[in-house]
């Protein structure tokens, strides 16, 4: 089972990629076995420091296998990759409905 998590701008399938991972507004998480996927704020909007710590637990409590954005620090970069999640760096605007055409082909 794959669960993919890509950063973005508004909660639909129309809106951009989010530059940055930890202060993404919102995550559309993909699920490759469903085939369904859905959005949800970024918890880590309420906080003032720390967000990429926040966007980080996020994603291990909900078992995120690859993150797509814009972005990583270097810090979040790190600690991902330890948990051996994988991370797709696109670094030119691309809607979440583009990047959801793509990954069905890459991750089923």
């Amino acid at each position: 089972m794959a669960k993919v998590l890509i950063t973005c701008k508004e909660p639909n399938i129309e809106t951009n990629l989010s530059e940055c991972f930890g202060k993404s507004e919102y995550f559309c998480i993909y699920d490759s076995v469903s085939k369904k996927y859905d959005f949800f704020e970024n918890p880590a909007n309420k906080k003032a420091k720390h967000k990429g710590r926040v966007t980080i637990k996020y994603c291990i409590d909900n078992g995120i296998n690859t993150i797509i954005s814009g972005d990583f620090g270097p810090v979040a970069k790190t600690f991902l990759e330890e948990k051996d999640i994988q991370l797709v760096i696109f670094r030119k605007s691309i809607s979440v409905k583009e990047i959801l055409s793509i990954n069905k082909i890459i991750v089923l």
